[in-house]
């Protein structure tokens, strides 16, 4: 029992550390959908930007005007949330976009 008690502490530890290995970040990307072009935040684990950015199109994007459901066609651009894009379109519309 006291065997049992022990392994499963040692599993919970080391699972905490994997858990803690992982670093997410916010991004910003500039992106063109079925409606418009929008800027959309998503906070990622760094690891796997690439593919999750390769995964956005076809997604549905937060906007909906209209009762259209817009979906991303492209991504054009990703950025670190802290920095500028460098399409002036992009800088643009990311000045009036609420975060």
């Amino acid at each position: 029992m006291k065997w049992i008690l022990i392994a499963s502490f040692a599993v919970f530890c080391v699972g905490k550390a994997q858990a803690a290995d992982v670093v997410k970040k916010d991004f910003k990307c500039y992106v063109d959908t079925t409606i418009e072009k929008q800027v959309v935040f998503y906070r990622w684990d760094i690891s796997q930007v690439e593919r999750l950015i390769a995964s956005l199109p076809a997604t549905q994007s937060a906007k909906k005007a209209k009762n259209m459901t817009a979906y991303i066609k492209s991504v054009d651009e990703c950025v670190l949330l802290d920095e500028p894009f460098q399409s002036r379109d992009a800088q643009r519309l990311d000045k009036l976009t609420l975060r």
